[in-house]
């Protein structure tokens, strides 16, 4: 039974068992392939002696040895797409970082694809990110409601009302005409 694990970089990796000793924590792939548990590829048979002994070492040191020729006999190449991706011979996506490590040489290309699948990752996320920001923003979004009444400021009131009284002070009242009694 496998174990998927999420990676930051490299999406899931499907386990079947994993090893950890020291700095070194090797997976061995539900493909046969064995990998890093961040994603990364096992470059070299001294990561997997780091963690790996006996039999279990011998099965992963006859992987190492043998990953390009059965590769080569039982995946399609990977090429580039026109729009700059890499994909399998047949057109399907490459869709896990496990493929990736089961069918390319270490090397400059190896570095190559992994950071294109990286990037395509981060940029997917983006995109989904995006996508979802929007969806909320447009179901959340009200129109505002007219105000009811204009709002007048209370220091525009109290001025106001001083205005009105000194005019009503500076008029002079009318005299009274004189009645004799």
């Amino acid at each position: 039974m496998s174990q998927k694990i999420f990676t930051k970089n490299f999406g899931e990796l499907d386990v079947v068992r994993s090893w950890q000793d020291g700095p070194y924590h090797v997976a061995k792939l539900t493909n046969g392939s064995y990998a890093h548990i961040t994603g990364l590829p096992v470059t070299s048979k001294d990561e997997l002696r780091a963690v790996l002994v006996g039999q279990e070492y011998r099965d992963a040191e006859e992987w190492f040895d043998n990953r390009h020729k059965a590769a080569t006999e039982d995946t399609p190449l990977r090429i580039m797409d026109d729009n700059g991706s890499f994909i399998f011979e047949d057109g399907s996506a490459i869709e896990t970082v496990s493929q990736i490590i089961q069918s390319v040489k270490p090397g400059a290309f190896l570095e190559v694809v992994l950071a294109w699948f990286t990037a395509k990752r981060q940029k997917d996320a983006m995109d989904q990110r995006k996508e979802d920001l929007a969806l909320k923003t447009a179901a959340t979004t009200e129109k505002p409601k007219p105000l009811s009444k204009p709002t007048v400021d209370a220091r525009a009131k109290a001025k106001a009302r001083k205005a009105i009284q000194a005019k009503k002070a500076s008029q002079k009242p009318k005299a009274l005409p004189e009645v004799k009694v």
